[in-house]
């Protein structure tokens, strides 16, 4: 069946990783602080809403957009059942789809596409037979006249359990290669496509130089109730000799977690040197072997490029640049790059990405994900996801934030989890959020949920954050993608059963450092504690009220404890007092106002940015 229901956690519970019902993936450990989780979960997107880039190749050879159902071959092998391949008209008939699956999008679907659906099974439940069936070009296709040859083609889907893929043959049926889209075990796990998703995939090794080649779309739901999966717009191009491709720019700092991960969102007080890299593909059938990534921060000075490097046909790497970037103050830091190379690039218009890739410093938020939604996690299970955060500055963390999916339902309890992790990689319970009931309003909105005390987190540590319930209807919205073993989801939710997972997709659960929404500073917003301007340039001031004639002392501290700035007022009277603090000669950075009337004592954080 779909959905399960069987979740189980205490809150100070260890929750580790069991050695059940692993997947054909296995286990994959790519973090120093020994994090490893069970086969990469991407899963159970509410939306994958991106508008697809089809990268286009040189002469076409052959096309096929499903608008003569005798252009291909059916074939079935399914026990017991007899669903098959269709090829229908009608975009919007795709039963059991997400609503941004439908209508089915590619660019011919009027005419004509090709559906499988398990759905349509006679006895829809798991363990009535499985659905096994092929599609496969009629007539072979001559690409005898090219040794480099790309197949390209339009498709969406909806993935539970269910294995999906493309063979090719370029010896008339005789062989297949066989190009893997899902399987059981989750493999990529993209519950939800793009609609459409564009698959370009490199035939050259089978088809090219051949006269004799097939394609073949092969389903198999495994004998599960699984989902479906349309097709449409098939074409082989021939590659072009030389292709680079600047799909971006990557930063990060492999600190504890041991993977670079890019942080959009960075308080200045946990503002480290980034690596950056260049992501560049080869989809040229030529391997280059002079290419140089340069990039650039606007408004700054820097700029930076690779090492020359090789690029091999047909495959993506990430350049290396030779200089780290550290952010300076507060603000919006914008990268610009490009790939370069002697040779003469078929498409030089996509070699170049300008003002795409941000990163922010900001005064309390840490966040992972790129605050462009592009999807949600909404596996109708209990569960809870979020992000591992390095932290290299002794803070004080005192909420999580958190966005819901569009799915999340009204009147279930929420709550934000923090675990650390300990040296056998296993997430160890810290604190726990207060809970929270969800309003009609909170779909698609973001959400603050306020640990009762503010908790300490320690410089070189690694942390998880999670946002998570015991109902079944919670969805989180996700932004971006994240390295394996850096984002991670619990519960009834792969072929291990109720575990920890990595997902490739980054959950919308941030880190929030602000320290007005701490308990203890209830009393001292009674008392109008107030600093500003907060950040200040050359003068900060501290605002505050005295009921009773007082004794005040005022010491600002910077991270390392060291006291850069004290002053006392004896015997102080009642009323309203403002205190100048001198900031002028003050490096960039976050300190602490310590303020102490009496018997009452509050801290504050002020952050200098010039």
């Amino acid at each position: 069946m779909k959905k399960s229901y069987l979740f189980m956690m205490a809150g100070s519970l260890l929750l580790s990783v069991a050695a059940i019902g692993q997947s054909s993936q296995g286990k994959i450990n790519r973090s120093p602080v020994g994090v490893t989780k069970h086969s990469s979960y991407d899963g159970l997107k509410t939306s994958r809403t991106q508008t697809p880039v089809v990268q286009e190749k040189g002469a076409l050879i052959w096309d096929d957009d499903f608008s003569d159902p005798n252009t291909w071959v059916m074939t079935n092998t399914s026990q017991p059942t007899s669903v098959d391949w269709v090829i229908q008209t009608d975009p919007s008939d795709v039963p059991d789809a997400a609503p941004e699956l439908q209508p089915f999008n590619s660019s011919t679907a009027n005419n004509g596409y090709a559906l499988i659906d398990s759905d349509r099974q006679p006895n829809n439940a798991d363990g009535d037979g499985a659905i096994v069936a092929e599609i496969t070009t009629a007539n072979a296709i001559d690409c005898s006249g090219s040794n480099n040859v790309i197949l390209t083609f339009e498709h969406s889907y909806r993935w539970w359990q269910d294995t999906r893929g493309v063979r090719v043959s370029g010896d008339n049926g005789s062989n297949w290669t066989e190009f893997e889209i899902t399987n059981n075990a989750g493999y990529p796990n993209d519950q939800n496509s793009e609609n459409p998703k564009v698959e370009q995939i490199d035939i050259s090794a089978v088809a090219g130089g051949s006269s004799q080649v097939l394609v073949q779309f092969y389903y198999n739901d495994n004998d599960f109730w699984a989902w479906y999966w349309t097709v449409d717009d098939v074409r082989i191009n021939e590659a072009d000799e030389f292709d680079l491709i600047d799909e971006g720019i990557y930063w990060g700092a492999a600190g504890n977690i041991g993977v670079r991960v890019p942080y959009y969102q960075v308080p200045l007080n946990q503002v480290t040197a980034y690596d950056i890299s260049g992501i560049v593909k080869n989809f040229g059938y030529a391997n280059q072997s002079d290419v140089t990534y340069t990039a650039a921060v606007v408004s700054e000075s820097f700029t930076s490029s690779s090492a020359v490097s090789t690029v091999n046909a047909f495959t993506t790497d990430t350049l290396a640049l030779t200089t780290q970037f550290t952010p300076p103050s507060l603000g919006e830091y914008i990268f610009d790059g490009a790939v370069t190379s002697a040779a003469l690039d078929a498409v030089p218009g996509n070699n170049a990405n300008a003002g795409h890739d941000t990163m922010n410093v900001t005064t309390n938020i840490y966040a992972r994900d790129n605050g462009l939604v592009d999807g949600g996690f909404f596996p109708e299970v209990a569960f809870e996801g979020g992000n591992l955060f390095d932290i290299n500055q002794d803070d004080d963390l005192y909420a999580i934030d958190a966005q819901f999916g569009a799915s999340t339902a009204t009147g279930i309890e929420v709550y934000g989890t923090l675990y650390s992790i300990d040296a056998n990689g296993e997430f160890q319970f810290e604190a726990e959020t207060e809970y929270y009931t969800t309003q009609a309003s909170d779909p698609g909105t973001m959400h603050t949920f306020k640990f009762a005390n503010e908790v300490p987190l320690t410089a070189g540590t690694t942390y998880l954050i999670t946002l998570g319930s015991f109902a079944v209807d919670l969805s989180i919205a996700v932004a971006g993608e994240s390295p394996d073993q850096t984002s991670f989801l619990y519960g009834d939710l792969g072929t291990a059963g109720v575990e920890w997972y990595f997902t490739n997709s980054t959950p919308m659960v941030r880190m929030n450092f602000d320290e007005s929404l701490s308990v203890d500073n209830v009393d001292a917003a009674q008392a109008n504690v107030s600093i500003y301007p907060n950040p200040a340039n050359d003068e900060s001031n501290i605002n505050f009220t005295l009921e009773n004639a007082s004794d005040v002392e005022i010491t600002v501290t910077d991270l390392s404890g060291k006291t850069v700035f004290t002053t006392s007022l004896d015997n102080a009277s009642t009323g309203q007092h403002s205190v100048a603090i001198p900031t002028a000669k003050l490096s960039n950075g976050v300190y602490v106002v310590n303020y102490t009337a009496g018997n009452a004592t509050t801290a504050k954080k002020l952050v200098v940015n010039k």
